[in-house]
């Protein structure tokens, strides 16, 4: 073998090539009657026509019916969905104010290895993940972190947040907005408060 064969980059490594063809599938326009997912008309199933576009991939064609999910709260939904500064910034942030509210922290083994080159950041587990969860008392001279955070005075919960150098830069009226939110709508917030 060839050394150069040896290193070559995998293809779904490489940069991007305008000059490579491209297929497309036209828009994905076409809702299953059945749960209204969206598809491309050439993910049909064989069996159906243009006339009347079967799907299988969605709900195995009307064989499995999922509850609707609720619609997010207004003040989580108008960040998702807003235009203006607040909004962008939320959501340019949004892992970041996601860790900053968690009530457990992530128990894993990441696997760096796959993020040795150009492309998108891949989350990749080595072995079991697990959430863990500590002692709502802090010890003596160490700051509250996740379900810790729910025990104490919102205003104070607030602070401590935006005090870890993580979240420093990010927007207070925000954090206090999402926080606000979480101690009025989630249930393991209301648990957390009545703890002690």
């Amino acid at each position: 073998r060839r050394r150069a064969d040896i290193y070559a980059i995998a293809p779904a490594r490489q940069p991007f090539d305008p000059a490579w063809p491209t297929h497309n599938l036209g828009r994905m326009d076409v809702s299953c009657r059945h749960c209204g997912a969206m598809h491309w008309m050439d993910e049909r199933l064989t069996s159906s026509t243009n006339a009347n576009p079967q799907f299988g991939k969605c709900c195995l064609s009307g064989k499995v019916s999922l509850a609707r999910l609720h619609n997010p709260p207004n003040e989580l939904d108008s960040l998702l969905r807003g235009d203006d500064p607040e909004s962008k910034s939320f959501r340019d942030n949004i892992r970041r104010y996601n860790n900053a509210l968690a009530m457990t922290s992530l128990g894993c083994t990441v696997d760096h290895s796959v993020n040795q080159g150009q492309g998108p950041y891949i989350f990749k587990v080595q072995g079991r993940l697990s959430h863990l969860s500590g002692s709502l008392l802090p010890e003596p001279d160490v700051d509250p972190v996740y379900a810790q955070l729910y025990i104490y005075d919102p205003a104070d919960a607030l602070q401590a947040r935006l005090a870890n150098p993580i979240n420093r830069d990010l927007s207070r009226g925000t954090m206090q907005k999402l926080q606000d939110m979480l101690f009025r709508l989630h249930p393991g917030a209301e648990m957390y408060k009545n703890a002690l």
